[in-house]
């Protein structure tokens, strides 16, 4: 009789040890799981996402006091804000060719008779350096919740699924109208969801 409980004794303190090995590396694991998150997330370089905010806002602010090249006096905010309010298409008509021969290379400068193909012309300039340098971006012109007017990416294999930091659009509103043009360009990478 006193074997069994010696033996029983045994069995139980043995299972109790187990019991608190088991709890030991369950704890172990997620001090692990924590520690790895906390300490070993990339950081954010709030210095780059500055910058990337501010070459973002200040290329689409140029852009839209940038002269069309359609007309003497239009600029490049009054064919998007025409773009917008004639559903995609323009009433603007070009007078002057000088787009082709200040671009001869750009086929998007050719032949310019509206107000959209000089918008198309314009942008794909001004975004042209970023190109050269290999800049990865996300230009994207859309009124709120509908279909873009433009989506131009150029994004390089080394930020191909690359989300951009933190963007907000530049807006612009579309007088009578309640509509506001979203703007967006996205330094580094794709837009978030917009």
């Amino acid at each position: 009789m006193k074997r069994k409980m010696k033996h029983k004794k045994a069995n139980k303190a043995q299972t109790e040890i187990m019991g608190l090995m088991i709890i030991i590396v369950i704890i172990t694991l997620i001090v692990l799981f924590v520690v790895s998150v906390v300490y070993f997330k990339p950081k954010e370089d709030p210095l780059q996402s500055f910058i990337q905010k501010e070459l973002s806002t200040s290329i689409i602010s140029a852009m839209l006091k940038t002269g069309s090249g359609c007309t003497k006096d239009t600029t490049m905010e009054d064919l998007l804000i025409d773009m917008v309010k004639a559903g995609g298409g323009s009433t603007i008509f070009c007078k002057s060719t000088e787009l082709s021969v200040i671009y001869p290379k750009n086929p998007l400068c050719q032949n310019i008779i509206d107000g959209k193909k000089a918008l198309d012309c314009g942008i794909s300039q001004i975004l042209e350096p970023l190109k050269e340098r290999g800049q990865p971006f996300h230009f994207v012109v859309k009124v709120q919740h509908n279909a873009p007017y433009f989506n131009l990416s150029h994004l390089s294999e080394e930020f191909g699924m690359a989300k951009s930091m933190e963007v907000t659009p530049y807006t612009l509103p579309i007088y009578p109208t309640d509509q506001v043009l979203e703007i967006w360009l996205c330094m580094g990478g794709e837009c978030p969801e917009i």
